[in-house]
């Protein structure tokens, strides 16, 4: 979510064209950020009018969506809850991005600069770490996605060890995660939309999955906000999140606790997993022809079952821990 010389978008083309091992990419090109805050890459963008070129440019240039900077961030010497941007800057964002039938997605944590993001008609609120009731009602009132991100400021990997000189910032990372905990519950209980995502910590979504559950949401939660919810959020529900015949589906084999790999029941010493990073369609290892009714990892299984309220009003099959 955000590259300064559009190496996304020639990442994304060489993964289409079959030259290079990936995932599926959805990309936003450069992060949208004023010339004195966070987030500024080689330049920022002051006012209505550089906003709109800066936007126009990046969905030229092949982003999927914008993202802005709408508030300070852990890692700077910026606020959490600090604006960014005033509202008519954001709204001229909002306004390009859906000229393109796209969305914006916005760093924010929390205070005015994340009541402006919702208040413009950003999408989905990335991080919300600090959130108070007040930011809660105001995503709720203009119909926000919440991205939670745990990994980048709890694992001792995160912001603790590339800052770990810096004392201003370790105090601000001891403050977030009180802060965040708190937030969080308020979040899951206000019935927002919430997905589960790693920021710059890729490869870490099962820490964040224990973390979301360890802040109260339930298993089952935990594991649609991952997969279902999180397409959802991308507008990529017709593609990927669900186990459902036609959909995309990553088949290679992951090592659960103890060394175990995952397998469908009933197809053990079955070939056909996919290379690392190939995207292959859900027909035969997990579609119609050999529907997957159960996994098995380290002893407990993993059953498929039935979700509703996926945003289309139709049933989804989804993963449930049993």
């Amino acid at each position: 979510m955000g590259e300064e010389d559009w190496l996304d978008v020639h990442a994304r083309q060489a993964i289409a064209d079959g030259d290079l091992e990936g995932p599926r990419l959805s990309i936003a090109t450069r992060g949208l950020a004023p010339s004195n805050g966070y987030g500024k890459g080689r330049a920022g963008f002051d006012g209505p009018d550089e906003l709109r070129r800066a936007a126009r440019e990046n969905l030229s240039a092949g982003a999927d969506f914008l993202k802005v900077f709408a508030t300070g961030g852990v890692a700077s010497g910026s606020g959490l809850d600090t604006s960014a941007f005033g509202l008519e800057e954001m709204k001229v964002v909002v306004e390009e991005a859906e000229r393109k039938r796209t969305y914006v997605a916005a760093h924010a944590h929390g205070g005015p600069g994340l009541q402006i993001a919702a208040e413009s008609g950003v999408r989905t609120i990335e991080h919300a770490a600090v959130a108070t009731p007040a930011d809660i009602e105001a995503m709720l009132k203009h119909n926000c996605w919440v991205v939670a991100t745990y990994s980048i400021l709890f694992r001792p990997d995160g912001i603790e060890l590339g800052d770990a000189a810096n004392p201003a910032i370790l105090d601000k990372v001891r403050w977030a995660r009180e802060t965040v905990a708190m937030a969080s519950r308020q979040i899951f209980e206000s019935g927002l939309r919430v997905a589960l995502g790693s920021d710059s910590m890729h490869g870490s979504m099962a820490f964040e999955i224990q973390t979301a559950v360890r802040f109260g949401m339930t298993p089952r939660q935990a594991l649609l906000a991952a997969t279902a919810r999180a397409a959802e959020a991308l507008r990529m529900q017709d593609r990927v999140g669900t186990l459902q015949p036609g959909r995309f589906a990553g088949r290679r084999p992951a090592p659960g606790p103890g060394g175990h790999r995952a397998r469908p029941a009933g197809h053990e010493g079955r070939r056909g997993a996919a290379r690392p990073g190939r995207t292959d369609r859900s027909e035969g290892a997990l579609g119609e022809q050999e529907p997957v009714q159960a996994l098995h990892l380290a002893g407990r299984q993993l059953r498929l079952g039935v979700g509703h309220g996926l945003g289309s009003g139709r049933d989804r099959q989804v993963l449930l821990v049993r």
